[in-house]
């Protein structure tokens, strides 16, 4: 069981390595996405056991085909260099797509080799009402193996999910769906085989409250530390010197990456925030690492009286 002073120093440790880790945010229109060249065929159900359910099977192919559209956007991306990966301070990449005329934001986790080919990590697209509100009902979620085949995809919320798994061949190995008040799930075998069928009785409407209860709850735990954590920090302010130290390099990292995500500066203009971004990243970790030490020195005295 982790000690109240663990919970403080891993809620300081997050809330300083969470930068902006962004990627150069591109912007398109709807009308730019061309994916009439893209085979259509990552999930391929020619060799798969339909479903036994009848009322589920139209539903399932229907998804199918949502899928493979939505995957044939992601590969027309791949293939056209739209995507703009930015190196992560963990040597991580991440990129953004948002379609304007749509307001839908696509948020990728990528791994960008050194011959600047691209493993796909995890997608989030995110589906806006307006600029502010998510539509969760019309959001999804994609979890790539390291070969780019698709692992999970996921959509919808509560009542309207929609899931589909594979195995790492690619080929298909799970669907589920959340019907009015029932949930729907079928598996299969490597050989395309149904393994499992079956067909729940779900309360919705409580499943939603019940969420909602425990997302209150987490919100609550998360406040209460980064309460804990100011104070902890403002108790000692040898601490509150370094920190307020990363907080004003934080500043500048994140203006240089605003300025890079600009299209307005000439290479050497890039060049050389590229570099001062290194040595802010360099200065960073240092005052992180002497954070750290004094945090344990602190807690360790704090032990002993």
């Amino acid at each position: 069981m982790p000690t109240r002073q663990t919970i403080i120093v891993i809620t300081i440790i997050l809330s300083i390595c969470v930068m902006n880790c962004i990627g150069k945010k591109v912007e398109i229109t709807s009308d730019e996405i061309n994916i009439s060249n893209i085979p259509k065929n990552f999930i391929c159900t020619k060799d798969i056991e339909s479903p036994k359910n009848n009322n589920i099977t139209n539903l399932f192919y229907k998804f199918v085909d949502f899928v493979n559209n939505e995957r044939g956007i992601i590969e027309y991306w791949l293939n056209n260099n739209i995507l703009k990966p930015s190196r992560t301070r963990k040597g991580n990449h991440t990129a953004v797509i948002y379609i304007k005329d749509k307001n839908e934001r696509y948020g990728f986790s990528l791994n960008v080799k050194n011959d600047k080919s691209i493993n796909l990590g995890q997608i989030k697209k995110t589906v806006y009402n307006n600029k502010l509100k998510k539509n969760k009902s019309l959001s999804y979620r994609i979890m790539f193996y390291d070969n780019n085949v698709m692992g999970i995809f996921s959509y919808g919320y509560m009542g309207n999910k929609k899931s589909i798994n594979c195995y790492t061949n690619g080929n298909l190995a799970g669907f589920s769906i959340a019907l009015s008040n029932k949930y729907y799930r079928v598996d299969w075998d490597e050989n395309g085989n149904i393994v499992d069928e079956k067909i729940k009785l779900k309360n919705w409407a409580r499943e939603r409250i019940l969420t909602e209860k425990r997302n209150a709850g987490y919100k609550k735990q998360i406040d209460e530390r980064i309460k804990a954590k100011k104070e902890f920090v403002e108790k000692h302010p040898e601490l509150k010197k370094i920190m307020d130290e990363m907080t004003a390099i934080d500043e500048q990292l994140k203006d240089i990456n605003k300025k890079l995500e600009s299209d307005s500066y000439q290479e050497q203009e890039i060049t050389s925030m590229k570099a001062e971004q290194k040595v802010l990243n360099d200065k960073l970790m240092e005052r992180f690492s002497e954070f750290k030490k004094l945090q344990k020195q602190i807690i360790k005295e704090e032990k002993e009286k």
